[in-house]
């Protein structure tokens, strides 16, 4: 795998990380800031031409990238160069789209690690909840906050299964997908109730 994603809430241990992984697979390396999808066109300027040594494209808090630009960018890390790798960074897993994460070899580094296998017994006792359970459950969720980090634990226990391989690789990934567009719909102001009825059905 030519794509890295180093998860931690520590900049001097993702430095470390990253010196480490650079010395290890002798890499030149190239910083580069991702919020938009222009920034990521002005990168694929360089990744068109032919790298002749080991290159390292570094790119730090990837996720204050627009959703946008990551799924832009998916296409660079799926068919990279020969010589040519990726080295994200990111404070919390969590706040990464999963398709970037399904792509990437994910190396966590936290200072306070990160619940993941929590997150995804919690994520499957809600899936084996009644369908009836289900609607209850989320009809006491008022508060949007709220509503965004339950679907935020839920897909973070999704993508533990993935990287776990302990699930059926294309049902969790149609499910990750629901409850990722889910999020971005209650990011983006949508009425908390009918997303969350709506997640729940398509589930």
């Amino acid at each position: 795998m030519q794509s890295y994603l180093i998860n931690s809430n520590s900049d001097n241990k993702t430095s470390n990380y990253v010196n480490k992984l650079v010395a290890k697979l002798n890499l030149l390396t190239l910083e580069y800031d991702i919020n938009k999808i222009d920034d990521v066109r002005k990168l694929e300027k360089f990744t068109r031409l032919k790298v002749t040594k080991p290159t390292g494209i570094i790119i730090r808090n990837i996720h204050k990238a627009t959703k946008e630009a990551l799924n832009a960018l998916l296409k660079n890390l799926e068919e990279p160069q020969p010589d040519l790798y990726y080295i994200l960074a990111v404070p919390d897993i969590r706040q990464i789209i999963p398709t970037i994460l399904s792509r990437c070899q994910v190396i966590t580094l936290y200072e306070r690690p990160c619940n993941e296998e929590g997150d995804y017994q919690k994520s499957e006792t809600f899936l084996s909840l009644p369908m009836s359970e289900k609607f209850l459950f989320i009809d006491k969720i008022k508060d949007r906050n709220e509503a965004i980090n339950f679907l935020t634990s839920f897909i973070i226990g999704q993508h533990y299964l993935i990287m776990s391989k302990i699930s059926h690789l294309k049902k969790t990934a149609r499910i990750l997908a629901i409850a990722e567009k889910t999020k971005q719909s209650l990011l983006l102001n949508g009425n908390i109730t009918l997303h969350l009825t709506d997640f729940i059905i398509n589930i």
